[in-house]
C-alpha cells in the first residue's frame, strides 16, 4: 500500500471513529458509518470493520 492511500485510509478510521464516539456507545457500536468523498465514492463501515470503498 502506497503512503497515500494509507494515510487516506488512517483519516478514514479516524472519520468513522469520531462518528462513533458522537452518541452513546449502545447506539453508535453497532451503526453503519457511511460517507461520499469528494469524487463521489463510497466508504463504508459497519461495527468495527471497513467494509470497502465503491467508486463511482
Amino acid at each position: 500500500m502506497d503512503t497515500k492511500n494509507a494515510a487516506a485510509d488512517k483519516m478514514t478510521q479516524e472519520r468513522i471513529r469520531r462518528a462513533r464516539s458522537s452518541g452513546p456507545e449502545i447506539i453508535t457500536k453497532d451503526a453503519t458509518v457511511a460517507e461520499m468523498d469528494a469524487k463521489g465514492n463510497h466508504c463504508v463501515a459497519t461495527g468495527n470493520e471497513l467494509l470497502g470503498v465503491r467508486p463511482r
